[in-house]
């Protein structure tokens, strides 16, 4: 071949590579943002049949339902993969040794719920029962193994229609009980409708290819030591998720259900956009991955640019957010919730380290560094405490935003400086997070990819 022919040929390489990842990204933003579509319209619909008080109960229910319903999660999914894959003669085994684990650790997080709801919880009878109805998904987390078993065998389409039934399930749950007049607590059972049907849905494609969970055997050694060893991933997963949640429940008891609900309203437009920071690891993960094992040089400019272009993503969300909040509070939830305006105009800016945190797992994972994420959000969590005591009083529900804003850039900028093994990715990360400008050179790594 002349080397005419095989620049051609690396040229059209690199147009291949670059059209995946566009059309990677125009599928699975047309996917996400038909599911988001769908759930703004119902949460717009629900807050203004609840009204800001209801909805702030029902959120610190549901956050208190989250946060003592993290060891119902069980098993990390990349854990049980490996044991599948390495021991396809003790499938059976597998698959029912870690769904009686995850069967105890599901009853006894609800049982937990129940008894702090009742005991410990000092806010009134319905934000108790409403917690403890939300955290009535916790019994349904035993059949989470065949979502794990389809992944491992490439199956993956059957998870995404379980999980789309799911997700229809419980906005037509709460679609439902808004035009029907329902109150907080058949609002807060849509979770357990949504984890039913998609147990239904998995249950009947694991039949349709030729499996059956009464061939499972009890086998609570190899369950508990899948347990055992997802723990790492569980404890960094768990404090992902009281960061998340630690606002609301301060906000709660600082300032009351109704800022709880004007904040709420405010948080789920941010959120209803975090979809993309997943988006990202998925279509560019690959590349990076291939480039980290075959091409260091490459590789490093690459992650460079993929942390920039994330960055910058993030802050023209978090501007259109900041600009367009009254608009958009106004348009899905009434005015009623005028107030979250100013919510959203500081929560929005949480999409900027959100997008960072994305990049930055990102490469961790893919260098085998993961183990110091846990570090960051341990300290992250501890600020954010902090902060939420500090700014509530004073400002609300936009204190505990700015307290989540500040608590992420913490996780995910100042934390990895502070931290020798991770320094020089931390320096990456202030740099992106201030100055995320493309380069001609990052098009140009993955035009080489």
């Amino acid at each position: 071949m002349s080397s005419a022919e095989t620049a051609a040929a690396s040229h059209a390489e690199s147009q291949r590579l670059l059209g995946r990842l566009a059309a990677n990204f125009g599928w699975l933003g047309a996917q996400k943002i038909a599911v988001i579509l769908i759930g703004l319209a119902t949460t717009g619909i629900v807050a203004r049949h609840l009204g800001p008080e209801q909805m702030g109960i029902l959120g610190a229910a549901q956050a208190l339902a989250t946060m003592l319903g993290v060891a119902a999660m069980g098993i990390d999914s990349t854990v049980l993969t490996s044991w599948l894959v390495k021991n396809p003669e003790n499938e059976n085994g597998v698959m029912g040794g870690t769904a009686c684990v995850l069967a105890v650790t599901g009853t006894l997080s609800w049982i937990a719920l129940c008894a702090w709801a009742w005991f410990i919880e000092d806010g009134s009878w319905i934000v108790r029962v409403t917690a403890i109805v939300a955290g009535l998904r916790m019994l349904l987390m035993f059949p989470a193994p065949i979502a794990v078993w389809f992944q491992s065998r490439m199956h993956t389409r059957e998870v995404v229609v379980a999980n789309t039934a799911g997700t229809l399930a419980l906005r037509g749950w709460q679609l439902l009980c808004s035009v029907s007049g329902g109150g907080v607590i058949r609002v807060a059972l849509a979770e357990f409708v949504c984890f039913a049907t998609v147990t239904w849905f998995s249950l009947r494609a694991f039949y349709r290819h030729g499996r059956t969970p009464f061939t499972w055997k009890a086998d609570w050694s190899t369950g508990w030591s899948i347990f055992l060893q997802s723990l790492p991933a569980l404890f960094a997963a768990s404090l992902v998720t009281f960061l998340s949640k630690v606002d609301v429940i301060m906000l709660r008891h600082l300032a009351g259900d109704a800022e709880v609900g004007l904040f709420n309203a405010a948080t789920s437009m941010t959120e209803s956009l975090m979809f993309f920071s997943g988006m990202t690891v998925t279509v560019f993960s690959p590349v990076l991955a291939r480039s980290f094992h075959h091409d260091p040089a490459r590789y490093d400019l690459q992650r460079r640019g993929y942390m920039r272009f994330t960055v910058l993503l993030g802050w023209l969300f978090a501007l259109g957010l900041c600009v367009c909040s009254g608009f958009i509070i106004q348009i899905v939830f009434g005015a009623q919730y005028s107030a979250s305006a100013g919510v959203l105009a500081v929560h929005g800016f949480l999409i900027v380290p959100a997008m960072l945190g994305a990049a930055l797992q990102c490469q961790l994972a893919i260098e085998h560094r993961l183990v110091w994420l846990t570090a960051m959000l341990g300290m992250a969590l501890a600020l954010d405490i902090v902060l939420n005591a500090l700014l509530i009083p004073p400002m609300g529900a936009q204190g505990a935003a700015l307290a989540s804003v500040l608590a992420a850039v913490m996780a995910y900028a100042i934390a990895p400086l502070l931290l020798p093994a991770t320094r020089a990715l931390g320096w990456l990360s202030l740099k992106s997070l201030f100055a995320p400008f493309p380069r001609r050179a990052d098009l140009a790594a993955f035009k080489a990819g």
